[in-house]
């Protein structure tokens, strides 16, 4: 089960890839190494004013990024421009590339570490994400929570939740704010990716608030390829 608190700027996109053999055993191919570089040649182009969109979204809560932890995407330009981005799995390749090229921070959990029906909503006062390092202070900040606390955020998530060598199934989030054509074509892009190696993907929260207020819905698009371009 799967829900979300109604925020006026979130676009959540969430979906689940089943992995062909655990991911210990996935080789990460050679074309996912350039995207772990900025201005790698991509079918994606950042439009003006995402920053601005993504800081606004945040700021809902009262979560000023540029005050306390920054966002992951803006945290994975920073370490690139100093001197790239080592190479780790290819799920976690996979994932911080197309965070780099979007500009989207995008959060990735096992799917089976994460307990108990989820939900997307801000942090309450007093709530904190347990993060490498110690705790972060969750409140007002937008989370996917599961029965035991906040879990993934736009900021950090928490190592309870990571992938590791004996992963199979993995849950992407993608953060989203502003235009939603480039958040689309990044889904996709992103997702894409797994099919690429054999996995499977399935959506689990396609939506956008705002001026299209609701409950989460899944969307009536194909998850094989070829994706929308």
């Amino acid at each position: 089960m799967f829900t979300a608190a109604p925020h006026p700027d979130l676009k959540l996109r969430v979906f689940v890839s089943t992995l062909p053999a655990p991911l210990g055993q996935v080789s990460a191919p050679a074309w996912l190494s350039a995207l772990l570089h900025p201005g790698a040649k991509c079918r994606l182009k950042r439009p003006a004013g995402l920053t601005g969109a993504v800081r606004d979204m945040l700021a809902v809560g009262g979560y000023d990024a540029r005050s306390r932890e920054p966002t992951r995407a803006r945290r994975l330009m920073s370490q690139a421009l100093e001197g790239g981005l080592p190479a780790l799995n290819f799920a976690a390749d996979a994932a911080r590339g197309a965070s780099l090229q979007s500009g989207f921070s995008i959060s990735l959990a096992d799917a089976d570490r994460l307990r108990g029906p989820l939900s997307v909503r801000l942090g309450a006062p007093g709530e904190v994400l347990a993060v490498e390092g110690g705790d972060l202070d969750a409140s007002g900040l937008v989370c996917l929570f599961d029965e035991v606390g906040p879990a993934l955020s736009p900021a950090r998530d928490a190592p309870r939740a990571e992938p590791d060598d004996t992963t199979t199934r993995l849950l992407s989030v993608i953060w989203g704010a502003g235009d939603d054509e480039h958040l689309d074509r990044a889904t996709f892009w992103y997702s894409e990716m797994f099919e690429r190696i054999g996995a499977s993907t399935a959506p689990i929260v396609w939506v956008s608030y705002g001026d299209r207020p609701g409950q989460p819905e899944v969307p009536d698009l194909p998850w094989s390829p070829p994706f929308p371009r």
